[in-house]
């Protein structure tokens, strides 16, 4: 059986909702790596690297590193500013995400509230 980019998107999303970040990370940079070769691909790239930096937001939450989950949550949403429809993910729900993560950066690795509920859930579209 051939594993398909939809198919890795997806497992990269049911890792995530696990809280497993740095593993979601891994495998959406495979997918990535193919859309940043493809310029027709360019919003699916942007896409694909904010969800990375999201998991990679999230690994740095158990790092208790502010600086890391702030630029991360930052960068994401600042790649999905760029993509005006959805693509792959719901993307005004992702950057809402962002947005959340960003303002609780403090808190998130500091334990003081829930990572799962700030992470939240991404569906794919």
């Amino acid at each position: 059986m051939t594993t398909t980019p939809i198919d890795l998107v997806d497992e990269g999303l049911a890792l995530y909702h696990r809280g497993e970040g740095f593993e979601a990370h891994e495998v959406w940079e495979r997918v990535w790596r193919e859309a940043k070769a493809d310029p027709k691909r360019v919003d699916e790239e942007r896409v694909l690297r904010a969800l990375i930096k999201l998991a990679a937001a999230m690994v740095k939450v158990k790092q208790k590193q502010v600086a890391g989950v702030l630029a991360h949550a930052i960068g994401a949403r600042e790649l999905l500013e760029q993509v005006s429809a959805d693509v792959l993910v719901a993307v005004a729900h992702v950057r809402s995400i962002a947005n959340d993560v960003e303002a609780n950066a403090h808190a998130l690795v500091e334990g003081r509230c829930d990572a799962r509920a700030v992470f939240g859930s991404i569906t794919r579209v």
